[in-house]
């Protein structure tokens, strides 16, 4: 895993995880790729938002 600081004063970092060579997957083989972009920006949260919900 590896974390790429884009923006230090606003603490936005890029970070990666590489899946390793196996014999399963050698090094020349296609692999898939998953990126996961959280949307819009946040300026604050609500503290009932962080809060668990009841499940009964």
């Amino acid at each position: 895993m590896k974390s790429i600081i884009l923006n230090e004063e606003r603490g936005v970092t890029l970070t990666t995880v590489i899946q390793q060579n196996t014999r399963e997957v050698p090094f020349d083989s296609e692999r898939p790729a998953v990126l996961v972009l959280p949307g819009g920006g946040y300026c604050y949260s609500l503290t009932e938002a962080s809060r668990p919900k009841s499940t009964s």
